[in-house]
């Protein structure tokens, strides 16, 4: 069975005892809030995700809403786990290396057909 400290609220509870963790906490909710002006720049989607990362050290990182019904436990579950403005840098970062591979096969796949082109003539 799951430890009742794994419910998000008490980890956020939990957590705000700890210096260390409420202070990332509360800087991953200002910065990158629904309302955050941070949120709607690539750089700011980049920064949240680096906060975001910093929260896998805390209690918060494993919560769970056992009853989806509880509004407070479903809010902080989504802001560490269903935010748009991480989804989208990363998004955007996956975007990115799917460009850049797909020029880097183009190029390849291209010049390999010249050369064997220009070697059979």
């Amino acid at each position: 069975m799951v430890g009742k400290e794994s419910d998000c609220v008490i980890a956020a509870h939990i957590c705000q005892e700890s210096e260390h963790c409420s202070l990332l906490y509360e800087n991953f909710k200002k910065t990158c809030g629904k309302e955050s002006e941070q949120c709607k720049t690539l750089d700011g989607g980049y920064l949240c995700a680096a906060l975001r990362e910093s929260l896998k050290e805390t209690i918060l990182w494993n919560c769970h809403c056992n009853d989806p019904s509880k509004a407070e436990c479903t809010e902080i579950w989504k802001s560490l786990f269903e935010d748009i403005c991480i989804q989208d840098a990363q998004m955007n970062q996956v975007s990115a290396f799917s460009d850049n591979y797909e020029d880097g096969f183009k190029q390849d796949f291209f010049s390999g057909n010249m050369e064997e082109d220009n070697q059979s003539k």
